[in-house]
């Protein structure tokens, strides 16, 4: 367990019969206030942001450039 009181991370495969398309994260106020700058940043919904944040990242996970 990570020493920040979180759990274990736990997600089902994508191609698993568990899989699911929504997530829901519990965000400490000043991350929420953070998520929320970066979101109005975007300028998008919040759903979006995470869209783009998880694209940009598994692109630097495989050295791709967006």
């Amino acid at each position: 367990m990570p020493h920040d009181g979180r759990q274990i991370p736990k997600l089902s495969p994508p191609d698993g019969s568990r899989a699911g398309r929504c997530i829901q994260v519990v965000l400490e106020p000043e991350d929420y206030r953070k998520f929320y700058e970066v979101v109005m940043s975007f300028g998008t919904s919040g759903s979006e942001a995470v869209r783009l944040m998880v694209r940009a990242q598994y692109a630097s996970l495989q050295g791709e450039d967006l």
